[in-house]
């Protein structure tokens, strides 16, 4: 047991004695040891909180709602929404004038999926009749994780969408419903002044009914008065025309009696002239005389005035009497449609006391009643869910297996180059083959690990086309990036051994799983680091992948040209680490010459 422990310890110091032969093995040994932390370190680190960095994940957005109306005012819902997304930013929105504008972003790569707006998308949601459909457009092949995000974005966003549109819709329903309770109130309260005014109006016409009554019986007062008047009028008329002529014959015996007065006035002059009286008598009698002109002519005056007085009473007499036949015939009238006009105002009178306890019964309904909206006729469906999200596959792959291929055939493909480079010496080769020019040499390492990755290509693109039956839509595109993918692999990681030795295995290790977590195989990049955003489209694996998705689903426009270009500058990139490592070549007999494994 001593003896096989003390074996076991030479052994060990044996294997330890060759760090301090090779100080180079203890780098290796570092740097193998911090591979597993360094995978773990990376990988995480690019997938560590993708969900929390969906406001960096790029989605076209295209408004094309020319708004709606309602309770008289135009709403444009989908230009709110629409900033809404862009303000709050629970995705990347990109805005865009039209569908096309944002298809072609999306075949270039630069989205992973659009969001379109209907035109009619504001009417419909007020309708309540249909809902409104907002289309998802989305790439399945660019990366199938990024469309199961937006699948259930979406679906969060028509909840909001909806919920947006249902508090627009119940805002306007309250506003509408505090307006009737507005309406109903004034309604009310004109229905009790109605009230009021229609009790007041039969008061009114209850008098009026009475009045009317009242005057019906003046009528009959009038009439039958009216036979009595017209006798007294005639004999005043009779009585006023010999007043008038009795007056004319005072008239003319005043005349006469002033004229007698004004002789006898001559007479007294003249006799005292003739007689010789004393002065003091005939003075006296002169005065008298003077005293009677005077007084006839007064007498004579004031019977002008009755006889002028007495005419125009005579005159007034007459038309009293043609005026009383004239009121004999009204009175007539009158009593006909006053009798009319009774009968109405009692219609209208016992019509105003019906029309008031009408509205008495009205106001009390009204005041007993409570407020109810109107009957909505809307679908209910359509008012519990407004807006429904249509997803229109661009471009449509099956399952995440299919979608996640591309990703892992680039894996693939990076490991059998690696595994490649353990078969051949990469930088050995015979004394007899020195005199051959370098870069021949270098070339010359280069064929046989490449035919043995195009014999990997083979079977690769066979077993994922036919074997689990991913489709491939574009073939010559399939097979060619595939071989660029696997010669520019192979350059890479050769060139890497030839240039540094087995370290350069190590290193190729290293940086393929720097490329698993910046190539955005299984998550979008963009809900990565900025770094690895960064390096992202420089990366070989990145190019391949992008360039398989177009080829076999479709993605990007099915453009894998350019990728294909990449994969092939950094074959060049490999060979010329190749051509940098003549210092590490060194040269055998044949008969040492032979496979870096052992068999």
């Amino acid at each position: 047991m001593r003896k096989s422990i003390a074996s076991l310890a030479q052994v060990i110091q044996m294997e330890l004695g060759l760090f301090k032969m090779y100080q180079r093995l203890t780098l290796a040994a570092i740097v193998v040891a911090l591979i597993p932390t360094l995978y773990v370190f990376m990988y995480l680190s690019s997938i560590w909180n993708p969900y929390g960095e969906l406001h960096n994940l790029p989605v076209g957005l295209v408004n094309l709602d020319q708004g709606g109306t309602i309770n008289g005012e135009t709403v444009h819902l989908g230009e709110k929404i629409a900033s809404q997304f862009i303000e709050e930013k629970p995705l990347n929105f990109r805005r865009f004038a039209n569908p096309t504008e944002a298809s072609e972003a999306l075949r270039r790569g630069e989205i992973y999926s659009y969001l379109v707006i209907p035109q009619d998308f504001s009417t419909m949601v007020f309708s309540g009749t249909e809902t409104a459909a907002v289309q998802v457009v989305i790439d399945q092949g660019m990366n199938y994780v990024a469309t199961t995000i937006l699948e259930r974005t979406a679906d969060e966003l028509a909840k909001r969408v909806s919920a947006e549109v249902n508090r627009e819709r119940w805002q306007a329903i309250l506003l509408a419903a505090r307006n009737a309770e507005q309406d109903v109130t004034r309604l009310k309260e004109g229905m009790k002044r109605l009230e009021e005014g229609s009790e007041a109006l039969a008061a009114g016409l209850a008098q009026a009914a009475q009045g009317g009554k009242n005057l019906a019986q003046a009528q009959a007062q009038l009439r039958e008065g009216l036979p009595s008047l017209r006798e007294g009028t005639n004999t005043l008329t009779q009585g006023l025309y010999q007043t008038r002529k009795g007056s004319e014959e005072l008239n003319a015996g005043a005349r006469r009696l002033f004229e007698g007065a004004k002789a006898m006035q001559l007479d007294v002059h003249s006799l005292s002239d003739r007689s010789g009286v004393a002065d003091q008598e005939w003075n006296a009698l002169d005065k008298n005389a003077a005293v009677l002109v005077e007084g006839a002519e007064r007498l004579s005056k004031g019977v002008n005035q009755l006889v002028t007085g007495i005419t125009r009473l005579s005159e007034g007499g007459e038309s009293l009497s043609r005026g009383v036949h004239q009121a004999e015939a009204g009175a007539e009238t009158l009593t006909q449609k006053g009798q009319a006009l009774s009968e109405a105002l009692e219609r209208l009178n016992n019509g105003a006391v019906d029309l008031a306890a009408g509205m008495r019964t009205l106001a009390r309904g009204l005041e007993g009643s409570s407020f109810t909206l109107p009957e909505i006729k809307a679908n209910p469906h359509v008012l519990a869910n407004p807006v429904n999200v249509q997803s229109v596959k661009q471009v449509a792959v099956e399952t995440n297996g299919q979608s996640l291929s591309p990703y892992f055939m680039a894996l693939a493909l990076w490991i059998g180059a690696l595994i490649a480079t353990f078969l051949f010496r990469a930088t050995v080769l015979p004394e007899d083959f020195k005199r051959i020019p370098f870069l021949l040499q270098v070339l010359g390492k280069y064929v046989v690990p490449v035919l043995v990755i195009l014999l990997a290509v083979v079977l690769l693109s066979l077993v994922i086309w036919l074997g689990f039956g991913v489709p491939v839509r574009h073939l010559e595109g399939y097979y060619l990036m595939l071989l660029a993918g696997g010669f520019g692999f192979l350059s890479i990681t050769l060139g890497l051994v030839m240039l540094l030795g087995d370290a350069g295995k190590l290193v190729s290790v290293v940086f393929l799983v720097f490329q698993l977590s910046a190539a955005g195989g299984v998550f979008p990049i963009e809900l990565s680091t900025p770094f690895y955003q960064a390096v992202h489209p420089l990366l070989p694996v990145t190019h391949l992948v992008k360039g398989l998705r177009a080829a076999m689903f479709g993605s990007y426009g099915g453009a894998w040209e350019g990728d294909a270009l990449w994969l092939l500058a950094w074959s060049g990139v490999g060979l010329g680490l190749g051509f940098l490592s003549r210092q590490r070549w060194h040269y055998v007999h044949r008969e040492q010459y032979g496979p870096a494994l052992h068999f």
